[in-house]
């Protein structure tokens, strides 16, 4: 059995020309079996960052995090290198979608944004389980700040 871990992200300063705010959904899947080993490795690579006790990390840590100030620049690249490579060690993978709020939706049945990449990210899960001959569970957390304002 495979665990996919999902969460979201929102981005609205646009980085080149033309493009909107971007709603992502993405996660990290991973067989059960490699679930207490994967975690482990990360706690203990968290812990040779100097991370406090029970302070999680994020790809792109918001200001309330203490990776946010603490582990910056090359340091941080380091740490996301190194957390990969415990994932890939495992046989984890990573799938992503993003949207552009200044686009249409994918689905025609999807009636937001958030929607539509949920939808994407779905669909996505479903054909790697499908193609492992495996089931699998999606684990999700709770919606971000920016996200769960909009839904509101």
């Amino acid at each position: 059995m495979h665990f996919f871990f999902i969460d979201d992200s929102r981005q609205t300063a646009a980085t080149r020309p033309k493009m909107g705010t971007m709603i992502a959904v993405g996660g990290v899947i991973c067989r059960d079996t490699a679930l207490k080993v994967v975690n482990d490795a990360i706690d203990e690579l968290c812990r040779g960052y100097g991370f406090p006790q029970g302070q999680k990390f994020k790809w792109s840590p918001g200001p309330e995090l203490w990776m946010r100030k603490n582990l910056v620049r090359e340091t941080r690249q380091s740490f996301q290198e190194q957390a990969i490579d415990v994932l890939a060690k495992h046989d984890c993978r990573a799938v992503f979608v993003a949207v552009d709020e200044n686009c249409r939706h994918a689905h025609n049945a999807s009636t937001s944004h958030q929607m539509d990449v949920s939808n994407l990210l779905i669909e996505r899960a479903d054909w790697y389980f499908e193609h492992q001959n495996e089931i699998g569970a999606i684990v999700v957390d709770r919606s971000g700040g920016d996200m769960k304002q909009e839904e509101e």
